[in-house]
């Protein structure tokens, strides 16, 4: 049975289900499929030609030499390949060294952290003391005020009292002295 023709096997008029189409033929159809698949692939491969590698000496280093420049910094010879130990060493230094940076920069933000909530915790007493300050100042300036008004009015009244009462003597005195005055012109007469 060629491949494309189980596609269209209907059963009373509807469309098998895939599973019914498979069972029908026992997978033949999609085994000879793949295996036509595999074949086609296998023969491209055969057809294809290895890539030619260049030497490395001569090759990737001439073309850049930024390549060599980084390797030989990190250690690493282009000519001479590392074992696998070698590697690994390697590896665990730089990840050594790029943990203390990461600590080093850890502790210089802990400690700008630190810094920060000092200077927060400074300026939050700074203003609560001058708040407390400005309080106790303001409520001493109303006592002495208060205690100002109650002696002025208390003055005040001292003062009106002394003066009605001086005027009521002046008033008495001059009444009595009328009235001695008149008794004695009366009686010269």
């Amino acid at each position: 049975m060629p491949i494309g023709d189980w596609l269209w096997q209907t059963k009373a008029g509807r469309h098998m289900r895939t599973n019914q189409l498979h069972l029908q033929d026992s997978h033949r159809a999609s085994t000879t499929l793949f295996t036509l698949w595999f074949e086609a692939m296998k023969a491209m491969a055969g057809k294809r030609v290895s890539p030619v590698r260049p030497q490395l000496s001569g090759g990737v280093g001439a073309k850049n030499a930024n390549h060599l420049a980084v390797l030989a910094e990190n250690g690493i010879n282009y000519d001479r390949p590392m074992s696998p130990v070698q590697v690994a060493t390697l590896r665990a230094e730089r990840i050594a060294r790029e943990k203390k940076n990461v600590a080093a920069a850890g502790t210089a933000n802990v400690c700008r952290q630190q810094r920060d909530y000092y200077l927060r915790t400074c300026r939050q007493q700074r203003d609560y003391y001058l708040r407390t300050c400005r309080q106790q100042r303001d409520y001493y300036l109303r006592t002495c005020r208060q205690q100002r008004d109650y002696y002025l009015c208390t003055c005040r009244q001292q003062r009106d009292y002394y003066l009605r009462t001086c005027s009521i003597v002046i008033t008495y005195s001059c009444t009595v002295i009328t009235y001695i005055a008149l008794r004695l012109s009366i009686q010269r007469r």
